[in-house]
């Protein structure tokens, strides 16, 4: 009964404080002013059909450091057996995201517009839940940025992005998942550990943004190839 209670609080509280309510957005208000993160990008010449074999084992991972040794980016591929039409609205289908995208609690689609929609996550992570905005723009079926904007909720520092590539003469997908999001805007516990261990900056933000791109992708591929 104390659960019940509890989680009935939890709800009005977050209605009280502007939880996600799209009805009450102000699309005038809504001004992009943030630019997708410089992410390393692959050779634009490469044949993704090269890496089948080694994407059949399972996911590839790359990760990307600054001169100084500060972490730069997450890379992650994985091949899905599904052309890119089929892959494409399972990146983008946010009315559905808190049902098979791993850590979001809740997602409310603030504007809806078929290039640029702008969203309100909730992100389920340890201590209190996350709350931001972010601007996607979409370039079917190639890629999609997600650009964080303040506009409600916290000002996260980064950016992610989708790419899909047509493999196997159409058949099948390799999807690419780059993200780089500074774990101190996301969790009060990991600030406090940062506090007493300045130098675990690095190791968390390669383990956040490196797991994040990992289940993100194995979602989308349960998802699109049916085995979810």
């Amino acid at each position: 009964m104390f659960k019940n209670y509890f989680a009935t609080f939890t709800v009005l509280v977050f209605l009280l404080s502007g939880g996600i309510n799209p009805a009450s957005a102000n699309a005038a208000e809504m001004v992009a002013r943030n630019k997708p993160w410089p992410f390393v990008s692959l050779p634009q010449d490469m044949d993704y059909n090269t890496l089948i074999p080694l994407l059949e084992k399972g996911e590839v991972n790359m990760n990307y450091f600054n001169k100084d040794g500060s972490y730069k980016q997450a890379t992650v591929l994985c091949l899905i057996a599904a052309p890119p039409a089929k892959v494409w609205p399972n990146v983008v289908d946010f009315d559905n995201y808190p049902k098979y995208m791993p850590r979001v609690g809740s997602l409310g689609i603030l504007k809806r517009d078929p290039i640029e929609p702008w969203i309100y996550y909730e992100l389920e992570i340890p201590g209190p839940n996350y709350y931001f905005t972010v601007r996607v723009h979409e370039d079917c079926p190639r890629s999609v940025d997600f650009i964080p904007e303040k506009y409600k909720g916290a000002d996260l520092t980064g950016s992610w992005r989708y790419e899909l590539h047509p493999v196997d003469n159409g058949a099948k997908t390799v999807l690419v998942f780059k993200m780089f999001c500074d774990t101190r805007d996301q969790s009060w516990i990991l600030r406090q550990v940062l506090k007493m261990d300045p130098t675990m900056e690095m190791p968390l933000n390669l383990g956040v943004n490196l797991s994040t791109g990992i289940i993100n992708l194995q979602a989308i591929k349960r998802r699109t190839e049916g085995t979810q």
